[in-house]
């Protein structure tokens, strides 16, 4: 039985690509799938990124990124977030009330470092409007004591789960459905979610670093490097997204949030499902002969 790799399943990403194009669970998704907002505009200039395996990105810039790095497989194929959204459509519930805040997260190999007791301070002194205050916290924070503790003793805390379970997507829209309001120390993928399901998202500016969970001498990117850095779209997603509460979404928000999302910008799907089956079948080929050899060297 294939199962897809963990690259694939992060954010249940490979569970909505084959419902979208519908693509068998037996067929390899013979792809990379872009898994959140890239702000980098050199990001598949990385060595270790082949130019030759197939990438599957949301974004007309993407798609600029992918061509300006040799990328020889490219094709848009939008938030798969979105398609999501739409095909269930899930919207922000009636009785939505507060706000929901993303903080910037850990990953598997950097620890976040934030002063996370100013960041609590600035969230309680926001007006009534935007009260109370729900922490959705990546897991690897939420399983994190020493993190999850900070915030609870002050808000009710939630995540979205497991980011390689399929429910992931469910999980984080039942969160997001439920409240007015989105607002973190960064901005990311959560940022373009909220906006696009109609949450005005704002920043609560409080600055962080990362530092390494196994390599003391390795030395993070923190929040002042990605807004300055010359590749990043940082820069101009700040000029979007205001460091203040905020009530309603702007015109210039919506057509932005479209843009990095790929709404308007998604390649042909039966050209895409035609590339997917066939090139998955290729792989698929490939498997079935390299365990037939191993069987019959027993």
């Amino acid at each position: 039985m294939y199962d897809d790799p963990l690259s694939q399943k992060k954010f249940g990403l490979s569970s909505i690509l084959r419902e979208k194009y519908s693509i068998p669970k037996w067929l390899p998704i013979n792809a990379e799938i872009q898994h959140g907002w890239y702000p980098s505009n050199t990001f598949f200039q990385n060595p270790k990124i082949s130019k030759n395996k197939r990438q599957l990105v949301w974004s007309d810039r993407m798609m600029n990124a992918c061509r300006k790095s040799g990328i020889k497989h490219y094709y848009c194929i939008g938030s798969p977030f979105v398609h999501y959204r739409q095909k269930y459509n899930i919207e922000k519930k009636n009785d939505a009330k507060g706000t929901v805040v993303f903080p910037q997260h850990s990953s598997e190999g950097w620890n976040v470092e934030v002063d996370w007791i100013e960041f609590i301070t600035k969230l309680k002194k926001l007006e009534e409007e935007f009260q109370p205050i729900t922490i959705c916290l990546y897991h690897l924070d939420y399983i994190n004591v020493d993190v999850r503790s900070q915030f609870a003793n002050h808000f009710k805390v939630v995540t979205a789960g497991n980011i390689y379970s399929a429910d992931f997507v469910k999980n984080f829209y039942r969160i997001l459905s439920s409240h007015k309001y989105a607002t973190s120390n960064t901005i990311s993928t959560f940022s373009f979610y909220s906006t696009e399901m109609g949450v005005p998202f704002f920043l609560t500016a409080q600055e962080f670093s990362y530092t390494h969970k196994f390599d003391s001498t390795k030395i993070g990117t923190g929040y002042k490097e990605w807004k300055a850095s010359a590749d990043s779209e940082f820069s101009n997603a700040h000029k979007i997204f205001p460091d203040y509460p905020i009530k309603n979404i702007s015109p210039a928000q919506i057509e932005y949030v479209d843009r990095e999302l790929g709404i308007r910008s998604e390649s042909s799907r039966h050209i895409l499902w035609l590339v997917l089956f066939f090139s998955g079948l290729k792989v698929l080929i490939k498997l079935s002969l390299k365990e037939l050899i191993t069987y019959f060297k027993k």
